[in-house]
């Protein structure tokens, strides 16, 4: 899945800073790597790389070691989820060289295996860590931090997006972690786009779009300044872009925005690209998009409203899909909302899906989808976080 920018590789970034007398050893090194793009990709994200470092003989070295551990070809093994249960990280983690080459490893095989238990557990693990030292938004000024812990877990999380809670999500687009994951390379409309692409419901697509552009737009991260020289942050850009598209958000809108002097005149090239980027992003998710394949969200709004006002058909579609003679319809309601419990909603996903060895599902984007269907088509939001992961019990469980 091409998440990331092309140009955001590590041998595309490398050629720009190549030492020349290292030439003829990075050619050798590209034929004997023959890394495939999201392997490329993934190198550039896990190596440290800034503008101003000059690609040696060294840094090569580096590489070289870093792309054999990310495949295993040293014997480095990925963590397991039993591991992860009983591992203390929160104290020594960075220090311990084994262990980070064997975290990285595991990225690595999440993303090519698509292990979706060991990404989530891993996260997770990161998550207390993160928690523990007060890492708040992957802009912390302790570069040890920054690189070795908050990369992966921008990794975990843009690559398994549309596993995540919803409230982490939100937070994601909220806080400095977004900016950090364009810096990576990773294109957040894409991943938002896989996101919705996966999800059937309509107004689930909608309503994940508007919440994640609202939290775009409360963004306080600093990015760029104004012609007077002052620091500003993304919410800023957003406001003045909405302020000058009259609230259009169109495409020749976002153009002579960022054409203008009065708003630009002071951003550095790079920083005015990432603005660009956020205000592109934001314009998708609040326009439609991203919600429908052609960006038309009147086409959303008269497929939902037609959904909302057909209820007969609705409750005829849920009972013959799920085959269970359930109470779907309490008489009493007057707006006729359905009332259902936990277990019934349980032997939902059990009639769709089938059994699973003590609950464990492998398909779990197709579980947390419909599950969300079901939240919204129901009107009770708390379905959606029926089946979670357990840390104690190292397992995905229902809520009683």
């Amino acid at each position: 899945m091409g998440i990331y920018r092309k140009k955001f590789t590590f041998t595309q970034q490398a050629k720009e800073r190549l030492d020349a007398s290292a030439q003829s050893i990075f050619d050798d090194l590209v034929k004997e790597w023959a890394l495939f793009d999201w392997e490329d990709a993934l190198v550039f994200q896990s190596f440290p790389l800034s503008e101003d470092d000059v690609v040696g003989e060294e840094a090569l070295s580096n590489v070289d070691d870093l792309i054999k551990y990310l495949r295993g070809e040293d014997g480095t093994k990925p963590l397991t989820v039993d591991e992860l249960a009983s591992k203390d990280w929160t104290s020594g983690l960075v220090e311990d060289a084994d262990l980070m080459k064997r975290l990285f490893r595991t990225v690595y095989f999440c993303i090519n295996k698509d292990d979706r238990r060991l990404a989530m557990a891993t996260r997770l693990k990161l998550d207390s860590f993160m928690i523990t030292h007060e890492v708040v938004d992957g802009s912390e000024s302790d570069p040890t931090i920054r690189e070795i812990i908050i990369r992966p877990y921008i990794i975990f999380c843009a690559y398994f997006f549309f596993l995540l809670p919803s409230a982490l999500s939100f937070y994601l687009f909220e806080s400095g972690f977004l900016l950090f994951g364009l810096k990576l390379g990773f294109d957040w409309e894409a991943i938002v786009r896989d996101t919705t692409d996966r999800m059937v419901s309509l107004n689930l697509r909608k309503n994940l779009c508007i919440e994640l552009s609202a939290s775009l737009s409360n963004n306080h991260t600093i990015l760029g300044q104004d012609t007077s020289g002052l620091p500003k942050d993304i919410k800023y850009w957003v406001d003045n872009f909405r302020i000058f598209s009259k609230k259009e958000f169109s495409g020749q809108d976002l153009f002579g925005f960022l054409n203008d002097d009065n708003y630009f005149g002071g951003c550095k090239d790079d920083d005015k690209d990432l603005i660009s980027q956020m205000l592109q992003l934001y314009t998708h998710l609040i326009n439609g998009y991203l919600i429908v394949p052609n960006g038309d969200l009147s086409a959303v709004d008269k497929r939902t409203q037609s959904l909302e006002n057909n209820s007969k058909v609705e409750n005829k579609f849920v009972k013959e899909e799920v085959g269970l003679d359930l109470p779907l319809l309490n008489s009493s309601n007057e707006n006729n909302k359905f009332t259902v419990a936990n277990e019934d909603i349980r032997k939902m996903i059990l009639s769709e899906f089938g059994f699973a060895p003590d609950d464990q599902y492998e398909n779990l984007e197709e579980i947390f989808s419909r599950l969300a269907e079901l939240s919204i088509y129901f009107n009770r939001p708390e379905i959606a976080d029926l089946y979670y992961f357990d840390e104690d019990k190292n397992k995905f469980v229902w809520k009683e």
